[in-house]
């Protein structure tokens, strides 16, 4: 097998996972700051300092890109939430969940813009969002009922009612809150979503007679 061509000092792979790191970096920074819409190809190009051939060699299209950045602010939150300290009894394990993601967000507002308000407003994140976001209150579910006691949420139907509003609350809590519209401290909040995931684990656990 032939070694990777090597120019000064890294491969032609290596250089263009660090391109793509680049254009990820600068789409950050502009949907961060001013939304998916400042996010043309031009802008992207100018803001990562490269060329046109090297953006449509990484994506295949603007799209892509900011699917790209959205998704690295999911896995990040994931990893945050996936490291933190999260022990004791079910809402104490949920508060401190909470906790950590509010920290995150907190610390680089620019987060929460891409994950909850351009969601919103950008047809491709909206249509991606429907999926990713179900799928990252799942593990979150996965990483906080370690004791076996979202068995009852095993009825697919059921699961998909209680994600899909456990998932639009969740939002529209952390955005309000982060865009200045509630007036709460973290602890508050995280408090509040603690209640709200156990008032609707109770709804989805609850069998008619």
């Amino acid at each position: 097998m032939e070694s990777p061509t090597v120019w000064r000092g890294s491969t032609l792979g290596e250089r263009a996972q660090d391109r793509r790191e680049q254009f990820i970096a600068a789409g950050f920074r502009l949907i961060g700051a001013d939304g998916t819409g400042a996010a043309a190809v031009r802008a992207l190009c100018r803001e990562a300092e490269l060329s046109a051939k090297y953006f449509y060699e990484t994506f295949d299209s603007r799209g892509d890109l900011v699917i790209a950045v959205y998704d690295r602010v999911v896995g990040e939150l994931v990893e945050v939430i996936g490291a933190a300290d999260i022990h004791g009894k079910l809402p104490e394990r949920l508060r401190i969940t909470f906790m950590a993601a509010a920290a995150y967000f907190e610390e680089d507002p620019r987060r929460a813009r891409i994950l909850f308000r351009e969601t919103l407003v950008d047809d491709v994140l909206r249509d991606h969002a429907v999926a990713a976001i179900p799928v990252f209150v799942l593990h979150v579910a996965q990483v906080v009922w370690r004791d076996g006691g979202s068995a009852g949420l095993a009825d697919p139907d059921k699961l998909g009612l209680v994600v899909s509003s456990l998932s639009g609350a969740l939002v529209m809590v952390f955005l309000n809150w982060l865009e200045g519209r509630i007036s709460a401290t973290a602890d508050e909040v995280a408090d509040h979503c603690t209640d709200l995931v156990l008032a609707l684990h109770e709804l989805g656990t609850r069998t008619r007679g």
